[in-house]
């Protein structure tokens, strides 16, 4: 489950997903939840690759998918300290780092594909459940989203800090959806939250 903030005002629209646990699944696992299908990255900006994972994960290795083929590493190796929050992963991630002038960037055709490595051995992996788009246009700073912890259960009531991002002072319409489990089906919670 998720939390997914759309935000739009003159000047252009954003997007920001929180994802909630309880994640439930048994034994090790590793899920893409974000860039994870349909999505839009800037090219030249920092992007935030997310996931869950059970406790046994020690390091991930992150590659960039291309038409469902493996295309280019984008992090290989990163340890994952456990005085991280527990289950959730993120790496900020700008795209022209890893793509150089001559690739092909056209067309909804690339995949995060990510590799958990296990405390006692072995792997598991995940990639994204669909294509996205890298795009060369000026991203739109928006803003950012963070829960006060990173663990819910069902009854719990969710605080989220929305943070202006791009030091503009003009208000935002804000719409609050809560994102099913299967990464793309969406419930509008609250609608056009006026903030700032």
């Amino acid at each position: 489950a998720g939390i997914l903030m759309t935000c739009e005002s003159s000047i252009g629209y954003a997007f920001d997903t929180v994802f909630i646990l309880p994640y439930t699944q048994q034994g090790s696992y590793i899920r893409v939840t974000s860039p994870n299908g349909g999505e839009s990255l800037p090219l030249s900006s920092p992007n935030s690759i997310n996931w869950f994972f059970s406790s046994d994960i020690v390091k991930v290795s992150i590659a960039l998918y291309k038409n469902d083929a493996f295309f280019k590493w984008i992090a290989a190796d990163l340890p994952w300290s456990k005085e991280s929050v527990v289950g959730v992963g993120s790496l900020s991630w700008n795209p022209s780092s890893t793509l150089s002038n001559t690739d092909d960037i056209s067309g909804q055709v690339f995949k995060i594909y990510i590799i958990g490595y296990k405390s006692g051995g072995g792997t598991v992996e995940d990639k994204s459940d669909a294509p996205f788009n890298i795009t060369t246009s000026a991203a739109y700073p928006g803003f950012l989203m963070k829960p006060d912890k990173s663990l819910y259960s069902l009854d719990d009531i969710v605080l989220l800090t929305l943070s202006r991002a791009d030091n503009r002072t003009e208000p935002y319409s804000v719409d609050l959806y809560a994102m099913k489990s299967d990464g793309v089906t969406r419930e509008l919670i609250s609608p056009n939250l006026q903030v700032g």
